[in-house]
């Protein structure tokens, strides 16, 4: 019996290697996550070092990039924030990007139904952070909220544009919001203005216990702790709120 035997030549192997550095060089790359500098500083500190805001319109965030370097960054996985000596911070949530005005990042309020409360005489309420607690915590705690809540705004923007632009795709949104919520974005938006209209009607002290108790959902004792009255009082506030509340009603059905 012949033995035959066969001779590899080095074509197939350039061809395999070619095909191996093809695919390499095709496969995605994974992203980069910037490193974090400066990143420790404390929010007092950082105000120190850029300038001020006032009067100054909001770059774009390919002008900011190239306005210079960045003087503090903090990066984690797909979110990152660069102050800039100009006072400007760049925030980036995968392809979405903001422009924070760093030197209005002072006292922080909630996106609530209440945030009127907030500001009233006697107390703070939880919707409400005050500038004093975040100006000896690193800056990226305050900077960051703003930079969220801008990133937030803007995604819902956008995304409502969209829909109202396809009424097919906003009929369907609708029937979704009702099948979920028992009710259209409309109807949502009405009661809203509703419940709105009918806390008008109670005075600032039987507002704030409503809200507090109804809302935020803190006992009767607690709330007399943060406006410093009885729990007796608190139940009487409430008590009036609640009767003004079903007058309303009575008088809206």
């Amino acid at each position: 019996m012949i033995m035959r035997t066969t001779r590899t030549t080095g074509t197939t192997g350039n061809k395999n290697n070619r095909s191996a550095r093809a695919i390499k060089a095709t496969a995605p790359k994974k992203p980069i996550t910037p490193s974090s500098f400066n990143d420790k500083l404390t929010l007092r500190e950082l105000l120190t070092m850029i300038s001020s805001t006032a009067g100054v319109s909001i770059p774009t965030a390919k002008g900011l990039r190239t306005s210079g370097d960045p003087i503090a960054m903090y990066a984690v996985p797909n979110f990152s924030i660069s102050v800039y000596p100009s006072g400007f911070a760049l925030a980036v949530s995968y392809k979405r990007t903001t422009v924070v005005r760093v030197d209005e990042c002072t006292d922080y309020s909630y996106d609530t139904l209440h945030e009127a409360l907030a500001n009233c005489k006697k107390s703070a309420t939880p919707s409400h952070i005050g500038f004093e607690v975040f100006l000896d915590a690193a800056w990226p705690v305050r900077v960051t909220m703003t930079a969220e809540d801008q990133l937030e705004r803007n995604n819902n923007g956008a995304a409502w544009s969209r829909i109202c632009l396809h009424p097919d795709v906003a009929a369907d949104v609708k029937e979704y919001n009702r099948s979920v919520h028992g009710q259209s974005i409309e109807d949502m938006a009405f009661a809203k203005m509703e419940k709105e209209e009918m806390l008008e009607r109670l005075t600032d002290k039987q507002r704030e216990a409503y809200a507090l108790y109804y809302d935020e959902g803190y006992t009767m004792e607690e709330i007399g702790g943060m406006l410093g009255i009885s729990r007796d009082a608190v139940k009487d506030r409430l008590h009036s709120a609640v009767q003004k509340t079903r007058k309303y009603i009575a008088e809206n059905q």
